[in-house]
């Protein structure tokens, strides 16, 4: 019995890091961002401080739309619908 062997090569692209500039290959399908695992984290560093930032200013704005206090839960149930565009 001849033994065969399936031979399936990915093809891969030229990408370039969006944390340092570096050219590396990656995979076609499923093409990455970041050339290392050094880079992966600190891409994931950037982009969750700068999730957190806007969740900041969202919150701020928020409390200026109130004069400075915590909204109750009526009151972000109002904003919601009238976000949505729909009244209750």
């Amino acid at each position: 019995m001849a033994k065969t062997e399936a031979f399936f090569t990915e093809q891969q692209i030229e990408a370039k890091c969006v944390v340092c500039g570096a050219d590396f290959l990656t995979q076609a399908k499923n093409p990455r961002s970041a050339c290392s695992d050094t880079c992966k984290r600190t891409r994931a560093l950037r982009y969750g401080a700068a999730y957190r930032q806007h969740g900041r200013e969202i919150r701020q704005k928020l409390f200026d739309m109130l004069g400075g206090r915590k909204p109750t839960g009526e009151e972000i149930m109002k904003l919601i619908q009238l976000r949505k565009g729909t009244s209750q």
